[in-house]
């Protein structure tokens, strides 16, 4: 006879007897002060294949009792439970209940159930700037890191305490969240500034504090946590938003006070850095560079996309395991890219550029999985030499070219080749009205039987080691 499971979103002091069969998404140790003593808590956060969630609580004298047999992300049975109301300041789920372990409480391991999601419920940015009082329920959100202020000693009631200060990009918008206490490794400065670009970030059961008319979010000690660029579908699917995908974003650097920033979309434009594409090939200047140019060409080749790890780095595969060599991990959720070649001319010389994800996005209108999304119903093998043509046979099926008055487009980290050899990091791909008078004010075909002469600024680095021809 098979046990009965209930709904977690079901359970209420209505009933005596309740079974449950969840996930342990997180634990955590507590303390309170009762009669004066103090006394230690251990809770959890547990959800069912429903995704539903609820906090369980063990109190002191029971915590070695259930201590051993409770593991993070394992699924156990749960019956025999005490039900109280979901009361505090500050609340880790959006039950209106929880459970507090008995002595008689029963937890048997369900070894042949498993429950994949990671239990994440990511609250977007409009719905935390829009909050007028400090919000009562701990929430999740997802961003890039774009900004890390170094930490800084604050009084708070007598204490000193350590605050670490991130700036997380996310729809658009930036927002500060402070870390009080100690910080986790990941968000060491030397850390983080390996990655090619800005890491995503999870905030994981994070407050939203609101001071005057300033929203900012703050960890819970022992309860809040970061995860940087994780292994999860959740990561994949944040960054192929075209709002995300298509956003230029700089690795992450040290400026003069020793804070962590990076550059988004056109701050990093400088008019005294164009170059024509004749100057580079006669110089061999390591630096970064502006050409405002034409797009000739679109090159076709079979090798127009790549996988890569969520932190941008290529991925390598042997017999079905995928490892980034970056991050030094085995990955289970990776990335599709673009790595489109392009001829672009200025009046002086050609050169050939290879466009990777950002730039070839804003280009297309388009992340690349969206294409390969387009693409599936048409073509049996996307590998093949023939994936790459309908692309660019038909653009107006897979993308539509958007009109920017006196702006850029930008992109991440592009590459340039020469007609040979020659490789060149760019930056960005740009295009503006005011660079030249010859210059459009919108990306707009220059020949109606050529849909791809587009006159744009490409903001590209050089290093010495390479040579045009």
């Amino acid at each position: 006879m098979s046990l009965a499971i209930d709904a977690i979103r079901k359970i209420s002091p209505w009933k005596e007897s309740w079974t449950i069969e969840a996930k342990i998404l997180t634990i955590w140790e507590d303390a309170t002060i009762v009669n004066q003593n103090v006394q230690k808590l251990l809770h959890m956060v547990l959800m069912d294949k429903q995704h539903h969630k609820i906090q369980a609580t063990i109190e002191d004298d029971l915590i070695s009792t259930f201590i051993d047999r409770l593991k993070e992300g394992e699924v156990f049975i749960i019956s025999d439970f005490k039900v109280i109301p979901n009361l505090g300041l500050v609340r880790v789920t959006r039950h209106r209940f929880r459970i507090l372990f008995k002595c008689s409480t029963s937890v048997v391991a369900a070894s042949s159930t498993v429950i994949p999601n990671p239990g994440l419920s990511v609250t977007s940015m409009d719905q935390i700037l829009q909050k007028c009082i400090d919000y009562e329920y701990l929430i999740d959100f997802i961003g890039v890191l774009c900004g890390l202020k170094k930490r800084r000693d604050v009084e708070c009631n007598g204490k000193i305490l350590k605050v670490l200060t991130l700036e997380v990009f996310a729809d658009g918008k930036k927002i500060s969240c402070n870390f009080v206490g100690d910080s986790p490794a990941l968000l060491e400065m030397n850390t983080l500034k390996r990655y090619k670009r800005p890491p995503v970030v999870i905030l994981q059961s994070f407050k939203i504090k609101v001071n005057g008319d300033k929203v900012s979010l703050q960890n819970v000690i022992n309860i809040s946590r970061v995860l940087i660029n994780p292994d999860m579908q959740e990561t994949v699917n944040f960054l192929n938003q075209y709002g995300i995908g298509s956003h230029h974003f700089s690795r992450l650097c040290s400026n003069e006070v020793g804070d962590l920033v990076c550059v988004r979309d056109d701050e990093s434009f400088d008019w005294k850095l164009i170059r024509t594409i004749d100057n580079l090939k006669a110089n061999n200047e390591d630096g970064q560079y502006f050409v405002v140019g034409k797009i000739k060409e679109i090159v076709e080749d079979p090798e127009w996309w790549f996988f890569s790890c969520v932190c941008g780095h290529p991925i390598v595969g042997d017999d079905n395991v995928f490892y980034c060599q970056l991050c030094s991990r085995e990955i289970q959720h990776f990335m599709i890219s673009y790595r489109i070649k392009i001829l672009v001319e200025d009046g002086t010389s050609c050169g050939m550029f290879v466009l990777l994800d950002s730039p070839a996005t804003k280009l297309l209108g388009r992340t690349c999985s969206d294409v390969f999304l387009l693409l599936e119903d048409e073509i049996d093998d996307v590998s093949s030499d023939s994936a790459f043509s309908p692309i660019f046979e038909d653009f107006s099926r897979y993308g539509q070219l958007r009109c920017y008055e006196n702006q850029v487009i930008s992109g991440v980290r592009i590459e340039l080749h020469s007609i040979k050899e020659i490789l060149v990091d760019i930056l960005c791909a740009k295009m503006y009205s005011s660079a030249s008078r010859n210059v459009n004010s919108q990306l707009t075909p220059a020949a109606p039987d050529n849909p791809w002469p587009f006159m744009l600024c490409l903001s590209l680095s050089l290093s010495p080691k390479f040579s045009f021809p």
